[in-house]
């Protein structure tokens, strides 16, 4: 089965290395993933960001042509919480016949 993860972060370096050191990552996407791997699925991660507009849609349509996800996940702090959810919608519309899973974390240490 694949299943894509999608995770935004504000301070994004590009498309193709969005996140600048290892310490960004989000690991309780990659332990998930890490135990999906080991049990034969494959995984990938997109991660957005604010700053990239509307061409975050264009990344999200690309890795669901070329990945084609059964599952979709996405996670998100709550000060990201609309725009990944923007996200998401925009997701069930282009991708009507994936199943959308919106695992959505509200941390209230980063609430505006």
């Amino acid at each position: 089965m694949n299943i894509l993860f999608v995770y935004s972060y504000y301070d994004i370096q590009s498309y193709g290395k969005p996140l600048k050191v290892q310490s960004q990552a989000q690991l309780g996407i990659s332990y998930i993933s890490s135990l999906l791997k080991k049990n034969g699925h494959n995984t990938e991660l997109i991660v957005l960001s604010k700053k990239f507009g509307r061409d975050n849609k264009r990344l999200i349509s690309g890795h669901v042509e070329r990945f084609n996800p059964q599952v979709v996940c996405f996670t998100a702090v709550f000060t990201e919480y609309s725009f990944i959810a923007g996200n998401a919608e925009y997701l069930s519309w282009f991708a009507s016949d994936s199943r959308t899973l919106e695992s959505m974390k509200k941390d209230k240490f980063n609430a505006a």
